[in-house]
């Protein structure tokens, strides 16, 4: 994500959708493997935040380099450069096509019941899956709940209004609709905010995780 400055400034979209504004990735040895207007791979303008998706042209890259270098260009002079350690995505996403065939399975075996009225919503989205109080997207955000989110500023305040708001966005959700929506908020939000903080990316798990009470208290609030 491409977020303003500080104080929330917009994004203005006309900026944004310039086309020399880039999307770059560079070989291990430096040389530019991708160069893709950033245009293209925009899939929100929303405020003060852009969210972006890899062009596709950078998957033979993560299938085989140890790091790539990223850069995220805006306009003449401004650039964003981060490095991806191809070896742990790797590893991240063949636990995540793992774990979508055995959610798959689960749901071919009609393993999925309406979760239980008043719990939490991940909890919700998780036992709809037929996923024990013991599974992996449980334990990571709980542990992520408890020994970092409680210790970042403004943190309890943010698991207070999760626990205010939760009970009552999930008494809105229409029951018939309900198992195909959490179900949604499993696979947008929950099981990427799990991964990401099983690899110690706490703030992209904080984003998400915002994301998703954002969508929600939008909806039915």
């Amino acid at each position: 994500m491409i977020y303003g400055d500080r104080e929330g400034m917009p994004l203005p979209k006309a900026f944004l959708i310039r086309p020399d504004n880039r999307i770059i990735a560079k070989n291990e040895d430096g040389t530019t493997a991708v160069d893709h207007p950033l245009c293209g791979v925009c899939t929100e303008i929303r405020d003060d935040k852009v969210s972006i998706v890899l062009p596709l042209s950078t998957g033979a890259l993560f299938r085989s380099a140890r790091t790539v270098e990223m850069t995220v260009k805006l306009g003449d002079s401004k650039e964003c450069r981060f490095t991806l350690n191809c070896e742990d995505l790797r590893k991240a996403l063949d636990w995540a096509a793992e774990r979508k065939k055995a959610l798959a399975k689960s749901l071919e075996e009609q393993k999925c019941t309406p979760p239980a009225q008043g719990c939490f919503i991940t909890t919700a989205c998780c036992e709809v899956l037929d996923l024990s109080d013991d599974c992996f997207e449980l334990r990571t955000l709980r542990h992520y709940r408890d020994q970092v989110l409680t210790v970042m500023p403004g943190g309890n305040a943010a698991v207070a209004a999760y626990y205010l708001v939760a009970p009552s966005i999930l008494q809105r959700l229409p029951r018939d609709e309900r198992a195909r929506r959490l179900l949604s908020l499993y696979a947008r939000f929950i099981l990427p905010s799990a991964i990401a903080a099983r690899f110690g990316l706490n703030r992209l798990a904080y984003r998400r995780y915002a994301r998703m009470m954002h969508v929600l208290a939008s909806d039915y609030e």
